[in-house]
Formats: C-alpha cells, sequence, structure tokens
C-alpha cells in the first residue's frame, strides 16, 4: 500500500459515503414489489393467505441486504438466464444481487485498507472475487480517488453548481 496522504484519506472516506449510499439496502415495500411482479409470471398455487405471507417474509429476509437496484438486476439477470421456466427461489436471487454489488463491497474494503494503513492497523480481509473483478473494482476505486481528489480540489460551491447542471443524482453518479 502506497503512503497514505490526509489527501489519499480524505477520497477515501468520500468514495466509501458514496458506495455506502449506493448500497443503502431496499425497504421491504420495494423488495416485495420485485418479488411479487417476479413470481406473477410463474404458476401460483392456490395457498391460504398465511401461506403467502410466510413466503413473502422468506423472500424479504433473504434480500434485505441489498439495494433495489441489485434485487431488480439479479430479478433480470434471472429471468434472462433461466430458459427452462423454473421459478426462482430466494437463494437464486440472493446469489445474483450478491454478484452485483460485489464490485461496490469491494470498493468499500479498498477504501477501509485505506483508512486502516493511515491509523497503522491491520484491515479485515478483502472478500472473496475472481482476478477479473478484482481489477475491475481497482479500477473502479482508481477512479473514484481520482474524482474525489478533483472534487476536493475544486471546493464545495464549484460541486454544489456541477451537481444541478448534470441534475443526475449521486447514486447516478457512481
Amino acid at each position: 500500500m502506497p503512503k497514505v496522504t490526509t489527501q489519499l484519506k480524505e477520497a477515501a472516506l468520500v468514495v466509501r459515503t458514496k458506495t455506502e449510499k449506493h448500497l443503502q439496502p431496499a425497504d421491504t415495500k420495494a423488495i416485495l414489489g420485485h418479488v411479487i411482479v417476479l413470481l406473477r409470471q410463474y404458476y401460483v398455487a392456490e395457498l391460504p393467505p398465511e401461506i403467502h405471507e410466510g413466503l413473502a417474509r422468506q423472500w424479504v429476509s433473504v434480500l434485505k441486504e441489498f439495494p433495489e437496484w441489485a434485487i431488480e438486476n439479479a430479478i433480470t439477470a434471472w429471468l434472462i438466464r433461466d430458459k427452462r421456466g423454473r421459478k426462482p427461489v430466494p437463494g437464486q436471487i440472493h446469489d445474483l444481487a450478491a454478484q452485483q454489488v460485489s464490485k461496490s463491497r469491494a470498493v468499500i474494503a479498498l477504501c477501509d485498507r485505506v483508512r486502516c494503513a493511515s491509523l497503522h492497523v491491520e484491515p479485515e480481509p478483502e472478500p472473496e472475487m475472481t482476478p477479473e473483478e478484482r481489477e475491475e473494482a481497482n479500477r473502479r476505486v482508481s477512479a473514484l480517488v481520482a474524482e474525489a481528489r478533483r472534487n476536493l480540489a475544486m471546493g464545495p460551491e464549484v460541486l454544489k453548481n456541477r451537481a444541478g447542471r448534470t441534475g443526475r443524482t449521486d447514486e447516478e453518479n457512481i
């Protein structure tokens, strides 16, 4: 790890904060909405309402750690990959959602490594990734750190004006 300057530490904090916001878990209503739309495409047996409620609670329990965009992308990935028309189970969508957020979680891990290096503390082990995912995460962190450094150099007034021009939210900028 290179020498951690104050500027690098501040940039890592900015990147981590933006990435955490990007990974904000979906609320129960959003999860259920996506799951209902997904499962409506498949046969649903006539079951008592209590059973349907229990199944809904299971889906929410399994997917509650993920942001809405990751759940939506996971469902889309399932629909594209499933050529046999089989109804998914919660764990399958969970695994696809985990793939969706793996790069963002790697970014947070790398930012934590910068923070730990500045404090001379041993960081937590990095999440498991393929070499391609690791390379992409490193590339993304480098780009985010460079952007954060530019933003720190510009000052808050310039950033506010720039954000107003693009009309994009923080999540869209990540």
